[in-house]
């Protein structure tokens, strides 16, 4: 889709998600820190955030809006690299922006009302130019990986 700014794509039944990239801005207004968990779904029993996710290239143009965060479990070391995934990114592109997002909003939005809170944050968000300007600083999943040496 955007080579210069995905690694990898994936399928995935992702429960959790972190919006710590986007904390502080209108994406995330009025979101407690466990809101991007367990959405309920439309026709389904389950209860996910998203079916898909994106690995970042290193150094890429794009910037990281809200992290996937795997099922808990036991994760062998070497494979530690692979949990680190996105599931909403930004790409600049000209004097605007991308955003790429995976949450499953068509399907939750109607039954969980923290869906439907970051639904209305999303559109609001999207017609303010600046409400991604200032984000805040937070680990890239690199320099996480690097304070485990």
């Amino acid at each position: 889709m955007f080579p210069e700014a995905i690694r990898d794509t994936k399928k995935v039944v992702a429960e959790y998600a972190d919006f710590s990239p986007i904390a502080g801005t209108p994406l995330a207004a009025g979101l407690q820190p466990m809101d991007l968990k367990w959405w309920g779904r439309t026709n389904d029993w389950r209860t996910f955030v998203a079916s898909h996710a994106e690995r970042l290239r290193t150094n890429g143009p794009a910037r990281e809006l809200i992290r996937y965060i795997p099922p808990h479990g036991y994760m062998a070391l070497d494979k530690l690299p692979d949990q680190y995934w996105t599931v909403m990114w930004e790409l600049p592109l000209g004097k605007g922006r991308l955003w790429i997002c995976d949450l499953d909003l068509e399907e939750c939005a109607g039954v969980d009302p923290a869906a439907e809170l970051f639904a209305e944050n999303l559109f609001r968000a999207a017609a303010d130019p600046n409400s991604t300007r200032l984000l805040p600083k937070v680990p890239s999943h690199e320099e996480l990986l690097e304070g485990r040496k």
